[in-house]
């Protein structure tokens, strides 16, 4: 079955700057090999955790959830 690319957004009230994505994609496709993130601002600037040096955050191809820090 082909993959319907799907996730999901969420923030806990404890730590208001980390923002939890979650996988929910169904199917597969075997020639996807990562995932990048991308948060761009309303004023054309990228969020990325302190440290980054890319416009993105790579997101682990395995892994079905990151957690990111970048509402500082």
């Amino acid at each position: 079955m082909p993959i319907s690319p799907s996730f999901t957004a969420s923030q806990n009230s404890g730590t208001p700057s980390i923002i939890t994505l979650t996988d929910t994609s169904t199917g597969s496709d075997g020639a996807i090999t990562q995932r990048r993130v991308y948060l761009l601002q309303s004023n054309g600037q990228y969020l990325v955790p302190t440290g980054t040096t890319t416009d993105y955050v790579e997101w682990d191809i395995v892994d079905s959830t990151i957690s990111l820090d970048v509402l500082v």
